[in-house]
């Protein structure tokens, strides 16, 4: 009676062969979101596990989405979460899941909570995940394939990592990946690195799709939304268009939730540092089928830099749809309005950054002020149509306006101290410089099977179109007062008055656009040999144009068309290690035209890479070894055949070689760490300017970091601390000073109160805990990089109080 009352379903799928033996090894899974009780009968399946439930206790609830390489005991815990169901294991292995009954209903307490540790993919729906790696990654192919059996190399900082570093900026973020070094990027006034020993020109992508220079130049990326920042090395025309050899940046967002979450943090740090952030998700009107997700920031702070201040306010709605368990919708609209002011650094003197306090600033004006307010719009739709088949669809609207208003100093005097300056700026209602980005996509993936080998297929399409449109005072540089470097004071000139007196006449208008068609197939044999495949085909369109109104603007034309291949190969002896290689092209920026008119070619890279990849401590460590090097030709250099200076040629070429080690994961039941190290040899190997042989500025040869956390007492109190240095790098193309070498640490202490269904979090965070002066340097294709060098940030404190329930 008990056994039909309860109507006990016993899903004895396959032969199960105990709970510890099934925990040892890892079963790929492919589970769409769906109804529990199919979710619990695919997994039996694909796992040969028993699994034994009522009827009753999966009715009604969902589970999320399974892929990936997964431990039968981490798979389960995955599909429970949020369901507020249990499990248990018997003696022979069977897992029996059940409702959790009341002490009053069974006389006794809650089974104790199962620690769930093993091959599971970082589960970016879970707000409370607290892994520090994840092996599987979209962006390197687009594809659900796990990261050890892909041919390149990509590292993730995932969202456990931005909490208990307190990151709110991008340079926070990738100071965990190998490589990859900040820029100038005037201070908080935009996004700019060095990946590989190129510049990324200030591009990144968002959700694996393009935000370009038009709409990333401004303004920098806002945290409050984000899930995990994505880094891919390496050339990626072949998937993502137009781009610099180095490899790019993909910032994954936060997806709204059938489970209802919320959290209200407020930061505070030194130097007036107001940060306060709202997220809240769940289901809309308890529907099934539509949740929302609303993430708001609002940011104050000042400066250690002498009269430097931001205001930032950010709003981020979205919607999901999932009609059925084949089709979801998302929809996400941003909205920010943001003041800042460009910092323009300190000045060479000799070869090192000038002998002055790090606060003092040399681009201080009556009257500057600059912000921007920025508008996007992020949609894509997937339907599965068919087993193991699926079409992706989406849609990037950036759309900004910016009020520029900034001096920048242009040159130091022969008499070390006399800092020449000009105004950079717009109109006085700062709607004259306006900014469009366009990016579509869309993907057929599939999978299959033929004459025993085992492929996973891309056919793609994309379009990008960029648009900047500018009105600005005398071509964008008007000369005002020179500044002395010792007592400099502040200028006389008046940037309203300025534009009072001068009428704008300097107009410049900037288009960008392609569309490119790709393929790939990632075929396996053996279950250990995985060969990756592809190429693409772009057609780009590229116009410029200047005048002194804007009725004298005229556009000349550039064109493009190019295939890009890649290939690759990766080896797995073993589960947990595989060997791998690849080469790939890539076609990059647009050069524009020669001092004839004709059209110059574009810039384009190879890149030739070998490494190692490994998953250690059944899969809780991960770890990436690369050996590369990347060829760039097309670089612009003077054009020796005219009598004029300022035209251009695109013959130069620059390479970069080096090794790359990243490491992350969990190394005890306690200790979690990253760790990397990254040694680059770059050099400019074909100029005209007499800089052939020199170093690429802004790339140390050697650079490392060491972050550990421990949990000293588990759920309750952890703490960490880091340690992050670079060697020495050049300044500018020319070599003509440097920037010196540093060794920088970082330190946080986090508590965690249990509030009934509530968790309190207070965090304390020291970054630059002695206090070392060091500096980053301005982008190579900036033109005044000896008297641009950005003081880094001196010792800070970061406090929070972080509410979530």
């Amino acid at each position: 009676m008990v056994f039909l009352k309860q109507s006990l379903v016993l899903a004895v799928l396959t032969t199960f062969n105990g709970w510890a033996a099934s925990d040892e090894l890892t079963h790929q899974f492919d589970i769409p979101a769906q109804a529990l009780a199919p979710a619990l009968q695919t997994l039996a399946a694909q796992s040969g596990a028993a699994l034994l439930y009522a009827e009753q206790t999966a009715q009604g609830k969902q589970s999320p989405k399974l892929q990936g390489k997964y431990s039968t005991q981490a798979a389960v815990a995955t599909l429970l979460a949020g369901t507020g169901l249990t499990y248990q294991v018997a003696d022979n292995g069977a897992v029996t899941i059940k409702a959790p009954k009341t002490g009053a209903e069974t006389g006794a307490a809650t089974l104790p909570t199962v620690q769930v540790t093993g091959n599971a993919i970082y589960n970016a729906t879970d707000p409370y995940n607290e892994d520090y790696q994840s092996p599987n990654s979209s962006t390197a192919t687009k594809t659900d394939t796990p990261l050890i059996e892909t041919p390149v190399s990509v590292q993730v900082v995932p969202q456990q990592v931005l909490k208990d570093q307190q990151v709110f900026r991008l340079e926070d973020a990738l100071k965990n990946v190998s490589g990859v070094q900040r820029e100038h990027g005037g201070g908080a006034f935009l996004d700019s690195f060095v990946i590989r020993g190129f510049e990324n020109r200030f591009v990144r992508f968002r959700n694996g799709k393009r935000l370009g220079a038009t709409s990333s130049f401004g303004f920098t990326q806002e945290f409050a939304n984000i899930d995990q920042i994505e880094v891919l090395k390496g050339p990626a025309s072949v998937l993502y268009g137009r781009i610099e050899p180095g490899g790019i940046i993909n910032a994954v967002t936060k997806k709204p939730l059938d489970t209802p979450y919320y959290a209200l943090e407020q930061q505070f740090g030194s130097y007036d540092l107001y940060r306060t952030t709202i997220d809240a998700t769940g289901p809309v009107a308890d529907s099934s089928e539509l949740s929302y997700r609303l993430n708001f920031a609002y940011l104050n702070r000042g400066s250690f830099r002498d009269f430097l201040d931001n205001e930032r306010f950010f709003v981020a709605p979205s919607l999901s749809w999932k009609p059925s368990e084949n089709t979801e919708v998302n929809l996400t609209f941003e909205y920010r309005k943001e003041t800042d002011q460009f910092d323009s650094g300190i000045p060479a003197v000799g070869n090192r950054p000038a002998a002055v306090p790090i606060s003092r600033r040399f681009d201080l004006q009556p009257g500057l002020d600059s912000g921007n307010e920025v508008r996007l719009l992020d949609f894509d739709i997937t339907h599965s149509f068919a087993k193991d088949w699926k079409v992706h669809g989406g849609f990037l609207g950036s759309f900004a306006n910016f009020d520029q208003a900034l001096v920048i100093p242009t040159n130091i005097q022969s008499d070390e101290r006399t800092i020449e300056r000009a105004i950079f700026s717009d109109s006085l209602d700062g709607s004259s410089i306006s900014q469009e980005d366009i990016s579509a996509v869309l993907d057929l993936t599939g999978k299959f099977e033929y004459l025993g080998t085992k492929h996973t297929v891309l056919l793609g399409t994309d379009y990008y179109n960029g648009t900047g449109d500018a009105a600005e005072l005398t071509f964008g540089f008007a000369t005002v007062d020179t500044i002395d470097l010792f007592n400099p004071g502040q200028g006389t000139t008046n940037h309203d008055q300025l534009l009072r007196d001068n009428p704008l006449d300097g107009f410049f208008t900037t288009r960008q656009s392609w569309y490119g068609l790709y393929f790939q197939d990632q075929i396996t044999l053996w279950d250990k040999l995985h060969i990756l495949g592809g190429g693409r085909y772009d057609w780009v369109e590229n116009e410029n144009g200047s005048g002194t109104t804007a009725d004298d603007v005229v556009l000349a034309t550039s064109d493009a068309q190019r295939f890009s291949p890649r290939v690759g190969l990766a080896y797995q002896p073993w589960p947990w290690l595989a060997f791998y290689g690849n080469y790939v092209e890539s076609l990059g920026a647009s050069n524009g035209r020669d001092s004839a008119g004709r059209g110059l070619q574009a810039e384009t890279a190879q890149q030739f890479e070998v490494g190692a990849k490994f998953e250690l401590f059944d899969g809780r460590l991960t770890s990436t070894f690369a050996i590369f090097e990347i060829t760039k030709q097309n670089v612009l250099t003077p054009d020796l055949s005219t009598d004029d200076p300022s035209d251009s040629t695109a013959v130069g070429q620059a390479r970069s070689r080096g090794i790359e080690i990243d490491l992350a994961g969990q190394i005890t039941e306690r200790t979690k760490l990253i760790a990397t190290y990254a040694l680059t040899d770059v050099k400019i190997t074909s100029d005209n300017s007499g800089n052939q042989g020199n170093r690429i500025p802004n790339v140390p040869t050697h650079a490392g970091s060491l972050w550990v956390r421990f949990d000293a007492i588990p759920t309750k109190f952890e703490t960490g601390a880091g340690v992050y240095l670079a060697g020495q790098r050049e300044g500018d193309i020319a070599n003509s000073f440097q920037l010196p070498g540093y060794v920088r640490v970082d330190a946080f202490a986090a508590y965690h109160w249990k509030l009934k269904d509530s968790r309190l979090t207070a965090q304390l965070n020291v970054n630059n805990l002695f206090d070392k002066t060091y500096f980053f340097g301005g982008e190579p294709s900036f033109a005044f990089p000896r008297v641009n060098i950005l003081p880094a940030d001196p010792a800070t404190v970061l406090g929070s109080i972080r509410l979530e329930f």
